[in-house]
């Protein structure tokens, strides 16, 4: 058994003697020592989100995007879905596609300028239930958007196994109204997304104009 002298630093695990990363091999059982005062019961850059609701939202919304066009498509508490299929798949992937549920804790808004381009808003996020029980271990992960909640769980789960970025209007969907959530349903030309929604703000608004 080898016993190695570690410094925990930029999230890796260095070699104390020689500043080399040391590479684990996924699975495998390590004990860890240390002092008391090295361990922490929430992760050090975890960080700790004011959320707003219905008024303050709105307030934020107005003062951020004076000049944009903005309407609300989805309330705080909603539950959306999303799906992450790997480019890479490694020996501890159960499978090259997992999927996740998201809960807005904010009313989520689009906006837009000139009526025809419309972008999502800031909202704050968070993950709920892991949906399918093909990761060996799951915590609550967070975004300040439905992008960066994305680039999180990737980041959390799966780095350098595909790339962190999204177009969350085709990634986010809307539970189905009869049937399973599951990875067949996501995948579905009938399936319901934050695109659906965003083009009936945009029929609506331009009827609206004219």
């Amino acid at each position: 058994m080898k016993n190695l002298e570690v410094i925990y630093q930029n999230g890796q695990l260095i070699l104390a003697q020689n500043k080399n990363q040391i590479h684990l091999v996924p699975g495998k059982k390590y004990y860890i020592n240390g002092d008391d005062d090295a361990f922490l019961e929430h992760g050090y850059m975890e960080e700790k989100n004011n959320i707003r609701n219905e008024k303050e939202m709105l307030a934020y919304i107005n003062t951020q995007y004076g000049n944009f066009t903005c309407e609300r498509i989805l309330q705080a508490g909603t539950k959306l879905y999303f799906r992450i299929g790997l480019g890479r798949k490694t020996l501890e992937d159960k499978t090259n596609e997992y999927l996740f549920d998201a809960i807005l804790l904010e009313d989520l808004y689009i906006r837009s300028q000139q009526g025809t381009t419309w972008r999502l808003c800031e909202c704050i996020c968070k993950t709920g239930e892991y949906r399918d029980n093909k990761l060996p271990f799951t915590h609550t992960i967070t975004g300040n958007s439905l992008s960066n909640l994305f680039s999180n769980v990737v980041t959390h789960y799966f780095s350098y196994k595909r790339a962190t970025t999204c177009n969350a209007f085709n990634t986010f969907a809307l539970a189905p109204e009869v049937g399973n959530v599951n990875l067949n349903w996501i995948k579905r030309k009938d399936t319901v997304f934050i695109e659906n929604i965003r083009n009936d703000v945009v029929r609506h608004f331009n009827e609206k104009m004219n």
